[in-house]
């Protein structure tokens, strides 16, 4: 049962120091020109499908390697084992900050304060289609009433500035919602997920 949408979580497209690019589109252009020589980490489908997703669009050369969490996908781009990762802002923004690895896009409508220098997929005229968002769920069966109350209660937690300042300093974007506006979501980007996957030549299961 829906309650609430949480937030909405950017995504980054980084690439090892060492590879000779400065943006995603010079990274296009050098996988294009060099292909079967670039491999990108993901941590999960969502983070495949997304770059999956920058292939199908652009026409970039690059081989999946699926790692089992955010970290070790992570460490492998900073290690150089992987010349790129698409992965959750809030795991690579310290390490690009840091210089060890090099940012190059970010999803979401702005650019993040913490990169500045960093361009939006619109900016470089990619469309951002993999949708990466939290949200809080009842059980199936919960009363109407329950859900309200639930809903009301995040609410206040939210807007509390040790909560918000939190998610902030995540580079995450708090975006509450009614339960029937989660749903609608669910629903939309489910099918939309579904088209994608079809899209870059998968196959459902």
């Amino acid at each position: 049962v829906p309650i609430s949408l949480v937030a909405r979580q950017p995504l980054l497209v980084a690439a090892h120091p060492a590879l000779p690019v400065a943006s995603l589109r010079e990274l296009v252009e050098y996988t294009r020109a060099h292909p079967g020589t670039v491999n990108y980490s993901a941590a999960t489908s969502t983070f495949m499908l997304a770059a999956e997703s920058i292939k199908h669009r652009t026409g970039a050369d690059m081989q999946h390697i699926p790692y089992s969490g955010g970290a070790p996908a992570l460490n492998a781009l900073v290690a150089g084992t992987v010349q790129v990762s698409v992965i959750a802002g809030t795991t690579a923004i310290p390490q690009a900050m840091a210089g060890k690895i090099r940012a190059l896009a970010v999803t979401g409508s702005s650019r993040l304060s913490q990169l500045p220098d960093v361009p939006t997929f619109s900016e470089v005229g990619i469309v951002e289609d993999v949708p990466v968002w939290s949200a809080l769920f009842a059980p199936a069966g919960t009363p109407r009433d329950v859900v309200d109350r639930l809903h009301a209660a995040i609410v206040r937690v939210f807007a509390t500035p040790s909560v918000r300042s939190r998610f902030v300093a995540n580079a995450e974007t708090i975006v509450l919602s009614t339960p029937e506006e989660l749903a609608a979501i669910v629903v939309r980007d489910a099918a939309r997920m579904r088209e994608l996957v079809k899209a870059v030549g998968l196959q459902l299961r």
